[in-house]
């Protein structure tokens, strides 16, 4: 089985940039940002803390939730499967996305990734 093509819509500049980028990381040990990136979020209690947000990865301040959205949780069906959310799960979609129950007119409908991929 081969790998699906990959093509890159990045501009040269990006692909340096990144190329660059990618050597100056290969020089910090493997887990540099991650100590880095708990030491920061542990400043913070978790239980007492008024704001709760994704820092890794993610939408940005658009994660940003109330503190207590986390205490309860409920099972939710989607595509036939259950699933963990929070109980107030309208917040959290709302918070992200806006209007989460109304569909995008159909020209804004479009993946938004940087790469093709295809499975022969």
């Amino acid at each position: 089985m081969s790998l699906p093509e990959r093509t890159s819509k990045r501009t040269w500049h990006k692909k340096n940039i990144r190329k660059v980028l990618f050597y100056i990381f290969k020089l910090l040990p493997g887990n540099f940002f991650p100590k880095r990136f708990d030491r920061i979020a542990k400043q913070n209690d978790f239980e007492s803390s008024n704001i709760i947000a994704n820092s890794i990865f993610g939408y940005g301040r658009k994660e940003e939730m109330p503190g207590n959205l986390f205490d309860e949780f409920v099972d939710v069906d989607f595509e036939g499967r259950k699933y963990k959310s929070v109980k107030d799960y309208h917040t959290y979609l709302s918070n992200i996305f806006g209007d989460y129950m109304q569909l995008p007119p159909k020209e804004m409908q479009v993946a938004k990734h940087d790469f093709e991929a295809y499975y022969k």
